[in-house]
Parts: structure tokens; C-alpha cells; sequence
């Protein structure tokens, strides 16, 4: 049959409805793009540079290929406990174990549900009980793990470098270069080294 026959056998209310439908459809993909431009601008020139230590990312991240995808990490707005690879990567391990646990305490089952089901939410950090941490400030993070900018076009490491947008909640944490990870820390200590040769 011929797409002409088969336009012909197609009633005109049923045209229009479906032409209103592909119209909000494209709409709707325009929205989404302008929104997740606006957001990685704010996330951008808000965010800090900070080291995520992986919980859990998606599988396809740690095979070659293309596209990003998203990943639950470990981050901590202190840099001394961020850059302790032993610390951070135990706190990684005990929330991981808990899928195994069965005897979990009040704040266990919480950590336990901040990766439970792996739903990536945008803009999501929560604060993990110090009585989980041992004291140190530290969040679970949800961020979007951009492919291009991982070493080897994959995950090779345990942790990725992410830019947290600390004072914009509700912003979405992206990953970065180590590069530019390492070039928005030197500027961040130039600016610390500056405020204080101001007081």
C-alpha cells in the first residue's frame, strides 16, 4: 500500500490531532533542551571543582562507547577530606555493603536508601549522617558523567572530577576534565591566597 493510500484513509480530525501532538512533541524536546542548557550554565559558573567518589554509575560508562549517563558519587565541600582516597574510598565500600546487610541501623537504612533504586535526580544531594561518616561533612551526589571528558572516553578510576554547584541548590553536577579540574583549583586557591592577603 502506498503512503498516499494510506493518508487518503485517514479521517481529517485524526490529521489535525496528530499534527497538534507532533507540534507540542517538538515543543516539549525544545523546552527540555533550553532547560538542560540553562541548568549546566548555572551549574557552570556556579559550580566548585570537586573529586566524586563513584557509588554507582551506569554500566555502559564503564565500556567504551558513546553518550553520557548518570552515576551516584561522594563528595565533600571540605578538600582535605575530598583528596583522602583511603577515607573516602572505605565510605564508599560501607555503603555498598549495605545491600548485603540485613541488620541496619536508623541512619544505615537511610544511607541505604539514597541509592536503593539508582533513579538519577537531577540536582539531588543529601548529606550522609555524621554518625555514618565519622564526623566529616559529606554528600551522596547525582550527577550526569559526561563521556568526552573522562580520560580514556570511560571510567578507569574510582572517583571523576565533577563541578558541584554548592550555593545553587537544586542545580545538576556535571563531571569535568581533569584539566579544567586542576585549572579551577589553582584559581580557587589564588582567590583564598588574595582574601587573606586582604584582611
Amino acid at each position: 500500500m502506498l503512503l498516499a493510500d494510506v493518508q487518503m484513509n485517514v479521517p481529517m480530525p485524526i490529521r489535525i490531532l496528530l499534527l497538534i501532538a507532533a507540534s507540542a512533541f517538538g515543543v516539549w524536546m525544545c523546552y527540555g533542551m533550553i532547560k538542560d542548557t540553562i541548568l549546566e550554565w548555572g551549574s557552570t559558573r556556579h559550580g566548585k571543582p570537586a573529586i566524586g567518589w563513584i557509588v554507582q554509575a551506569n554500566d555502559k560508562l564503564y565500556e567504551e562507547g558513546r553518550g553520557n549517563a548518570a552515576g551516584l558519587v561522594l563528595v565533600s565541600p571540605d578538600e582535605k577530606t575530598e583528596q583522602d582516597e583511603a577515607y573516602m574510598t572505605e565510605l564508599v565500600e560501607r555503603m555498598i555493603s549495605l545491600r548485603s546487610s540485613r541488620r541496619r541501623t536508623k541512619d544505615e537504612k537511610y544511607v541505604w536508601s539514597l541509592m536503593e533504586d539508582g533513579t538519577y535526580l537531577s540536582g539531588q544531594r543529601d548529606e550522609l549522617p555524621q554518625s555514618f561518616t565519622g564526623g566529616p561533612e559529606v554528600y551522596a551526589a547525582h550527577v550526569i558523567v559526561q563521556r568526552f571528558f573522562l580520560p580514556k572516553k570511560r571510567i578507569t578510576k574510582p572517583y571523576v572530577h565533577c563541578l558541584i554547584p554548592w550555593a545553587s541548590p537544586g542545580s545538576p553536577a556535571w563531571t569535568i576534565s581533569p584539566k579544567e579540574f586542576k585549572e579551577r583549583k589553582q584559581k580557587e586557591r589564588a582567590a583564598e591566597g588574595d582574601d587573606e592577603g586582604d584582611e
